[in-house]
């Protein structure tokens, strides 16, 4: 069975799971909720028409 999720895709899980521990790990220091300059990137790579370009 064929689905289109996007956390299948092995470098989109690393991408997020990396995001994730990275918010975690600094959230004693910067408050996530309040820092209106924040933003999850995750909504823009696991977008199913953003293509992603590994470096």
């Amino acid at each position: 069975m064929q689905t289109k999720d996007m956390i299948l895709d092995p470098a989109k899980l690393e991408m997020i799971n990396t995001e994730m521990d990275s918010t975690f790990r600094n959230k004693k220091e910067r408050n996530y909720q309040k820092d209106k300059s924040f933003k999850y990137e995750y909504v823009q790579y696991l977008n199913p028409r953003h293509e992603l370009k590994i470096k």
